[in-house]
Order: C-alpha cells, then structure tokens, then sequence
C-alpha cells in the first residue's frame, strides 16, 4: 500500500547550494562548509571514492557524530506566509561526514492544526561521497521511515516503506550535498542527477546557476520544471529563495522560537471561474497544456488553454462504480490526515483525496482492474481547488472517476485533469511540485462554442 510524505521545503535546500559557489576550495581541516569533492577532469568521482562497499557505508552508522561544523535555519513559507522551520547541521567525524536536516511544518487544513516533520540524514566518506541516506517522516499521525544504501556496484537501493525496493542511478547526488559541491567547485553552475530523499527518493535533473545577486535551480520532470529563484547577499550567502508558492528565509537560530500562525493550505490554491457555457478557457496559464485523457480535449490559446469536456457522462462498469462507491464509504473525508493512504487511511478511517486515489488504486489492483492517479482542480462552486482523483481502463478507453465523492464516472466540467501518473511517492510528490506551477494568477471563464471558437 502506498503511503505519502508530508510537504517537504524544495526552496531551502536548493537555495543554500548558491551560499558558497564563489568561494575558493578548501580543505576539510579549515572546519568550512566548502569541503573536498574529488573528481576527475570530466567531473566523475575518483576510483577511491566509488570503491565504498556496503560493509564501509555500514561500519559507518554507529559512528559517533563529530562536532557540527556549521548550522544553518531558515524559515519555510507558503504563498509568503511562515509555515514552518529547517536545520541543517555539517557534522565531521574520523570515519566521514554527516549532515542532518530537520523540518517542521505547522498548516490548517479544513480548520484542523496539521504537524509534519521531515529528518534526512546523509552520510558520507571524507571526499563527499555519499554512502546512505536516512529518512524519517511524520505526516499528522502517519510515520514514516525509508533509506538509500550504495551497493557495491555503486547503485542506490531504496527502500522506503510500503513500497517495493528499487535502484536508482549511481550518479544521483543527494539534494542536500549539493551546496558543498557547489562550495567546492567554485563555480556558478552545477548540473547533476539528484537524490530528493524528502520526495521517496525520487531522482531527477538538476540545473545551477547564478550570476552575481541572482540565481536559478531548475529540476526537470516530465509533468514540467521546478524552478527556484535564489536572491544573495553581498557576501553570497542566501537572503530569500522562492519555488512557486513555498520559500525560505535564511534567520538566525533565535528567530526559530518565533511564534506564528499557521495559514489555511487547501483554499490557497484556487483558480476563480466566471461566466456559463459549455467550453472552459483558462487565462494566463503558464505551463504545459494538460495530457489528452478520457473526458477533457485541450487546444492552446496565445495566453492559455481551451478545454472542451464531453456532453455526456462516460459508461463505467458496475464493478467500477461499486469500487467508487466502497472507497468513499471506507473513509471520512478528512484534510487532518495528509500522510495516510493505503492501509494507514483504512487504520485511521479517514484521509483526504490522495489517499481516497491510492486506496482505490490499490483496490483495483487487486481485482485486476489498471487505474493510475490523476492531479488536478475539481470545481467546487466559483472556485476551482486542488484535488486528485482516479483514470480507470474501460475497455479501450480511461474514464475518470473520484472515490472521495463516490462519483463513477465524474460529471462533465467537474474535473481539470494536470497529470496522469503512477502511486509511488516519489511521482506523487514530483507531480505536486510540478503540475500547479505558473497557475498562480491563472482565471477561467465558461463560454459557449460559438465564442471559443473565435
């Protein structure tokens, strides 16, 4: 069964890779955040760091932590407001390095206080190479534990709970070394796969670069790039970093004992409508079109997207339709439980939409019915929000459905599809970063046929 991780803070972790990127190289003896990297000329690394076995990266984890070289805390906003903290501390003992970063974040959903915490641990040999990467995060009341360990061929093996084992490439770099690589380097670009330990150990393309007060990290997925914009101080340190709608601050650590209130999450994010018709026109939609999906055809207009939805409501199965309706009944629509899903949310007996998605997933697999996930707005009144919901095989064609409404199949002009994807977290947690950039000022409005098509 597959199980979601909270919000993790992109912004701040990419950010602080620009900290240092003028900086000169130095020696880990001059007890500096920019330490050693080895490599060859064609930016590889050296045949001592990539001889690490699993026996070394293992001896490695009892090791007492050595004194924490430099720390660093930043404030984690949404949509400018603070909804949480980070720290990050650079440890350096005799048997390598260690870096730990903890997160916390405070949000209302539907009224309700909802806590996440996110800690990652790398570890590392004294040339930077990592070796494992720990997670622990709890969403609400839904923990969760994964990690990474390089097999001797240099692959990573993950294994993060409620999900199968799986490799991921050699030259994936955990996210949160990149700033001592970066340090290191010298340089004001960076270009590699990284390892986001917060996001399932997803792995992706990543781009660096700044010139001087300004800088950009671009991630590359193939629902669209997460950018962040950087904004440095004279001595090129981090002041702000903004990745759509989340952010971070770099603060002192007494700024941390701050208190705040934490903003409502879902209404947030919402895309106003106006108008009656049978067409949608999105307005100043800036990113790629939505996929082609049973239900919805999508045309580009010069500032945004033209969607015709079918006139009738598709035919499903009634084994389908009493999936639906079982999935809705199973589960109390609930915001206050973000992390559940699968059989955490039939524990809880409640969960929001993603885990009504991934249940009913589940549920289907079982039967021998293929569903995947779909990302995107459901209309509820003037108002389009944030939701997920299901694409189910029906003979040659998908029909969409929404378990966490029991609707089988989901009404015409209900539903903007963004994505359609699979369950694991690590494409779940992609898709939330990547699907609702450059929606931010984005408007609909309803005409009739003859007017869309002027």
């Amino acid at each position: 069964m597959r199980r979601l991780l909270p919000i993790v803070m992109l912004s701040a972790a990419i950010a602080a890779a620009a900290c240092t990127s003028a900086s000169p190289k130095r020696d880990l003896d001059d007890m500096d955040i920019d330490v050693l990297w080895e490599e060859t000329a064609r930016g590889g690394t050296t045949s001592a760091a990539a001889s690490v076995s699993q026996d070394e990266a293992k001896a490695s984890l009892g090791a007492p932590l050595g004194p924490a070289l430099h720390t660093t805390n930043y404030y984690l906003t949404w949509q400018g407001k603070r909804i949480g903290e980070a720290r990050e501390r650079f440890h350096r003992s005799a048997s390598g390095v260690r870096i730990i970063r903890n997160e916390e974040i405070r949000v209302m959903r539907g009224g309700n206080v909802v806590e996440s915490e996110t800690e990652i641990v790398i570890h590392a040999n004294q040339q930077l190479y990592a070796t494992r990467v720990e997670l622990r995060a709890r969403a609400g009341a839904v923990v969760r534990t994964g990690n990474a360990l390089r097999a001797d061929n240099g692959k990573w093996i993950i294994a993060l709970e409620g999900e199968p084992v799986r490799e991921a490439p050699a030259d994936a770099v955990p996210l949160e070394l990149v700033p001592y690589l970066v340090g290191r380097h010298g340089s004001a670009d960076f270009q590699s796969k990284v390892l986001l330990a917060g996001y399932g150990f997803a792995v992706t393309k990543m781009k660096l670069s700044h010139e001087g007060r300004q800088g950009k990290a671009t991630l590359e997925t193939q629902w669209g790039d997460i950018e962040t914009r950087l904004v440095l101080g004279k001595d090129g340190t981090l002041v702000r970093a903004a990745t759509g709608s989340t952010g971070s601050v770099r603060v002192g650590a007494a700024r941390l004992k701050e208190s705040f209130s934490p903003p409502e999450l879902p209404g947030t994010s919402t895309i106003p409508v106006r108008g009656s018709g049978n067409i949608l026109v999105v307005e100043n939609a800036l990113r790629q079109p939505p996929p082609a999906i049973g239900g919805q055809s999508v045309s580009l207009r010069k500032d945004g997207w033209r969607i015709q939805f079918d006139k009738e409501p598709a035919a499903v199965s009634k084994q389908i339709a009493s999936l639906t309706r079982e999935v809705d009944s199973l589960l109390k629509d609930a915001h206050d439980a973000p992390g559940a899903g699968g059989n955490d949310a039939l524990e809880l007996g409640r969960g929001d939409c993603t885990a009504h998605s991934t249940l009913f997933v589940d549920l289907a697999a079982e039967q021998g019915i293929d569903a995947k996930l779909v990302t995107g707005f459901r209309l509820d009144g003037k108002k389009f929000f944030r939701h997920r919901w299901v694409a189910v095989r029906y003979g040659d064609t998908w029909v969409q459905v929404d378990p966490t409404f029991g609707e089988a199949p989901v009404s015409p002009g209900n539903h903007l599809a963004l994505a359609v994807h699979g369950d694991s977290t690590a494409q779940i947690a992609l898709v939330d970063e990547a699907v609702f950039r450059g929606l931010g000022k984005a408007r609909a409005r309803w005409v009739r046929t003859s007017v869309a098509s002027r």
